[in-house]
């Protein structure tokens, strides 16, 4: 279930182990409306700012839709959703943003943050259109000046056709990788016959984060299993490890 190109090669991945896969993303990017901004806005920040990536699209959308060099000051606090997240703003930029070890979730990277005084301070979040707001929150209470960026757009599949499920069972897929509740929810949605669902719900589901964990037992999963990262290798080796 989740996007490309991950989705096909965790497919690969699965296939080469001896494993029936399928990739069925139900979620495509798209460049976000203000990606033209961010060059102004990081001129703007002070230093000692905060700068929050929630994502590694945000980085591929910068470096393929922004011609113009950003100039990115290192003396602003980075801070990046997860590890791969912050090794692919390493690779683009040569920042080594700071990142929690464990799950990639907005909580997680709370938990992490070093809550030193951070009052009045500028926090930038480079993010997509349907971002939670955990982060922003967590900032405004704490009275930080929050400007946000919109890198990229996350646009959802309209429908599951018949013969996509009757081809999921046939190919026996019995395993779904879900690693974002707007996934999660989109799928049960999409399943509209009630004989559907009911054999969806029977599925074996692999997620990222005890709260999406929670909403997929809430929704009515039985079997739910959480990786502790989102990245494919990790994903791989609890798919095998569960012998799902």
């Amino acid at each position: 279930m989740r996007p490309e190109p991950d989705a096909t090669k965790l497919v690969k991945l699965l296939e080469k182990a001896g494993k029936n896969a399928w990739s069925f993303p139900l979620i495509k990017f798209l460049p976000g409306k203000d990606l033209h901004k961010l060059p102004k806005i990081i001129r703007k920040l002070n230093a000692g700012s905060l700068v929050f990536i929630l994502s590694k699209q945000v980085i591929f959308y910068i470096s393929l839709f922004i011609k113009k060099k950003i100039y990115w000051p290192k003396n602003i606090n980075y801070y990046a959703i997860g590890k791969n997240t912050a090794l692919e703003m390493y690779k683009f930029t040569g920042i080594q943003p700071k990142y929690p070890k464990t799950h990639e979730t907005s909580e997680m990277l709370i938990k992490f943050f070093e809550l030193k005084s951070i009052s009045k301070k500028q926090a930038l979040i480079l993010k997509g259109n349907r971002s939670r707001s955990v982060l922003s929150n967590f900032l405004k209470i704490r009275k930080t000046n929050i400007s946000f960026c919109q890198c990229y757009k996350r646009i959802f599949k309209q429908h599951i056709t018949s013969y996509d499920i009757e081809k999921w069972k046939i190919i026996g897929i019995k395993t779904l990788v879900v690693t974002s509740s707007d996934i999660l929810k989109r799928l049960f949605f999409l399943f509209s016959s009630t004989n559907n669902k009911k054999w969806l719900l029977k599925c074996n589901i692999l997620v990222v984060s005890e709260r999406l964990a929670k909403l997929a037992f809430k929704i009515g999963w039985k079997t739910v299993k959480i990786a502790k990262n989102a990245n494919n290798k990790t994903l791989f080796k609890e798919i095998l490890s569960n012998n799902f």
